[in-house]
């Protein structure tokens, strides 16, 4: 089940992050103040995937209402990947940010999540130069349509 975040599942989203990115950008705060967003043009949105009673991964990302979405970070723990859920996490996040197009960065060796998003509609239409550290690397920037 996908649902929107709480306080309370921050620190498995924590522990979630941590053990799946080689140099984490996010922090607990950040996190926190996805899940206490207001009314704004520009909203976060944080999504969890519910699985055996504890929480099997996360997405986050921000939309600018009417306009566009920028999907900041998704993952999944390594003892449910490979079940489907990061497929749910951005089906979910596509369907409550609405009828805009999405953007995401991606590393371009992550060839996984490459083969996700192109099976869900995005398309590189660009690269942005040493984006991600430990190891540097460029990012191919990926954009759905609505």
């Amino acid at each position: 089940m996908i649902r929107m975040a709480t306080e309370d599942d921050l620190a498995a989203i924590m522990r979630i992050e941590n053990e799946s990115f080689s140099a984490p950008r996010w922090t607990e705060e950040n996190y926190r103040s996805m899940i206490f967003r207001g009314e704004a043009k520009v909203y976060p949105l944080i999504g969890v995937a519910e699985i055996e009673n504890g929480i099997a991964g996360f997405i986050a990302a921000h939309v600018l209402s009417g306009e566009e979405c920028h999907l900041e970070s998704i993952a999944v723990a390594a003892a449910f990947q490979r079940r489907g859920i990061a497929r749910a996490l951005v089906q979910w996040l596509l369907t409550q940010a609405g009828p805009v197009p999405c953007l995401l960065e991606v590393r371009e060796s992550n060839e996984p999540a490459l083969a996700l998003y192109r099976g869900l509609g995005f398309s590189s239409i660009g690269r942005r130069k040493n984006y991600y550290t430990h190891p540097t690397e460029d990012a191919l920037v990926l954009r759905t349509l609505p």
